[in-house]
């Protein structure tokens, strides 16, 4: 059985790569970047050191890169939440997933369960042998009939495809005029559905939270919010894109098309 080691590509590098890209960058930005960098490497280093005795990882650098988990034991993300999250969705009920925090200085660590500060020996031993795990409820998504995604692990966003504009849904069978709606698990409740007004729940929680962006119809400014078990959405925009886990998969969805959210059978096994 083998260890996948999934690596974060550092803002530094990612400059290194395509300079062209950032424009004009302070010194000020460089020099953290280039300290987060020095900081992340480090941290490999050691994440690579304390590998159990036999195993040599197999690594894959860069948190957008697809890989096969089906034949391993163990996967580990190094880096921050976005690397922990692109990972989870090359990934079934098993094996496990570790994140370790790369940087604990800039980066966040919300599914994390250690840092390079922590006895990472013991840590990956304990994960790669009896590994102590929660069960992370994780949402599947239908456009019309086809299945987008059985790994959602935060959230999706349905919006008109230009931000500005409005975007006109109905979300079983109640009709809004917002700017868009998040629908998430658990896991994600913490995030943007919570910064839109929605109700945080545990990660392991067996229903789904939808919360309409900016209603017109509201009052005082709140927004509309549902906890169930799944939810259907059909978009009344020409133009509406459904976004999932972030940047991590964008999905075109036309006029009079259904969406459906469920709870998804294909749970992730975090590291706790």
């Amino acid at each position: 059985m083998k260890i996948i080691v999934v690596v974060k590509k550092s803002t530094w590098a990612q400059y290194h790569q395509n300079p062209e890209a950032f424009g004009e960058i302070g010194k000020g930005s460089l020099r953290r970047a280039r300290e987060s960098h020095s900081r992340h490497i480090w941290s490999l280093d050691r994440v690579l050191e304390s590998m159990p005795d036999g195993i040599k990882p197999w690594i894959i650098e860069g948190a957008e890169t697809a890989f096969d988990a089906s034949n391993a034991r163990l996967v580990i993300a190094v880096g921050g939440d976005g690397t922990l999250l692109s990972a989870s969705h090359h990934i079934g009920k098993t094996p496990a997933l570790l994140g370790i925090n790369s940087d604990p200085v800039f980066s966040r660590g919300h599914f994390c369960a250690c840092t390079v500060n922590d006895p990472l020996k013991a840590i990956i031993g304990r994960a790669f042998h009896t590994p102590r795990v929660k069960k992370i409820t994780r949402m599947a998504i239908k456009v019309g009939k086809k299945v987008i995604s059985r790994r959602v692990l935060n959230e999706a966003l349905f919006s008109h495809t230009c931000p500005a504009a409005m975007t006109r849904l109905t979300l079983d069978k109640d009709r809004y005029a917002c700017s868009g709606v998040w629908v998430g698990t658990g896991a994600g409740s913490t995030g943007a559905i919570a910064s839109a007004g929605g109700t945080t729940m545990a990660p392991t929680s067996k229903s789904l939270q939808a919360v309409i962006r900016e209603h017109c119809g509201a009052k005082s400014g709140a927004s509309p919010s549902f906890l169930k078990p799944n939810f259907t959405l059909v978009s009344k925009s020409p133009d509406a894109t459904l976004y999932l886990d972030g940047p991590f998969l964008r999905v075109p969805v036309g006029f009079d098309e259904r969406v459906t959210f469920t709870v998804s059978p294909e749970y992730l096994s975090l590291v706790s």
